[in-house]
């Protein structure tokens, strides 16, 4: 409960799970709507066989060895670094299961599961707000994940508009604020009237705004 000062372990894991719940679910529904049907493709035919292909060995050799090996580990204890120092012994194996993921096969849950850490904002922490959630996900994700960027990232730029800047690589998200503060100067220079500014505070977990 909001407000309530809890210490007992139990308590505090049921309300820890209670509150990143919140934060993870969304509480709109979606709604149809035809818009999508006027919305121009972007990805051909080609395009989209290019990225449901089944990796080769050396794609997915080239994003085990890409990947930081000292990252923490995920749920199973193995780090990159284990894969890249064992990769004539386990090679053949994870190219077996990032192959079986793009043949459309469902991971098992000791693939998928992923522990939810939480690092603290600052060092006075009063409320579940106050910790930042960090996934740690097993390496093969990772590895199945970093397949799918690099070629997704081929397609970006005829994808993302050339004025997006946030999260898009060779490009600073300072860009648009710096953007953003010359409007505004604009906008108050001149003294005309009936314009706007709306600023969206996004103060949940990963951004999410509804």
């Amino acid at each position: 409960m909001e407000g309530e000062w809890m210490e007992v372990e139990e308590h505090v894991a049921a309300a820890a799970q209670e509150f990143f719940q919140q934060q993870f679910t969304g509480n709109y529904r979606t709604e149809e709507t035809p818009i999508m049907r006027y919305v121009q493709k972007s990805v051909t035919d080609d395009d989209n066989c290019s990225l449901n292909a089944h990796p080769t060995k050396d794609e997915i050799k080239k994003a085990v060895f890409s990947l930081n090996g000292d990252s923490a580990s995920g749920p199973d204890g193995f780090t990159g670094h284990f894969y890249q120092v064992c990769w004539d012994i386990v090679g053949d194996d994870v190219v077996k299961v990032v192959d079986a993921f793009f043949s459309g096969a469902t991971l098992p849950k000791s693939n998928t599961h992923t522990n939810l850490i939480l690092l603290p904002k600052k060092d006075d922490i009063q409320s579940f707000s106050d910790l930042r959630p960090i996934s740690l996900s097993n390496f093969i994700n990772k590895v199945i994940s970093k397949v799918m960027n690099d070629r997704i990232g081929v397609l970006l730029p005829s994808l993302i508009s050339q004025n997006q800047s946030g999260f898009v690589k060779g490009k600073s998200i300072t860009e648009n604020v710096l953007l953003a503060q010359e409007i505004i100067y604009d906008i108050g220079k001149r003294g005309k009237p009936a314009n706007m500014v709306i600023k969206l505070y996004m103060a949940k977990a990963y951004d999410i705004v509804e």
